[in-house]
């Protein structure tokens, strides 16, 4: 998966990369904060993403389309220490943190 340094003015010039028969989602990962991302589909759409570990598994969170919030609303949200609490409390988290965004 590709490395960028994220920026609000670089996330709509960032295009996706991959095979059109392949991989349905390219990542650009942060180079600033580890764990956090810009996933890119081939229509041209991103969201931000979090990546976490449970039990020796990975998961990805989606934050929200980079259309709809901004790149530094989603590194605000972006948990510092995903390991504490689990899955339960990041996803605690993401719904509140939405609730607050919309309503």
């Amino acid at each position: 998966m590709p490395k960028a340094k994220l920026r609000q003015d670089n996330i709509r010039s960032l295009e996706y990369v991959g095979a059109a028969h392949g991989k349905a989602q390219c990542i650009y990962w942060d180079l600033a904060l580890p764990g956090f991302g810009l996933r890119k589909f081939p229509n041209g759409r991103g969201s931000y993403v979090c990546s976490y570990r449970v039990q020796k598994r990975k998961r990805l969170v989606d934050l929200g389309r980079s259309d709809s919030i901004t790149l530094e609303q989603a590194r605000r949200f972006f948990p510092r220490t995903p390991r504490v609490g689990g899955a339960a409390r990041l996803f605690s988290g993401v719904i509140s943190y939405l609730y607050n965004l919309f309503f």
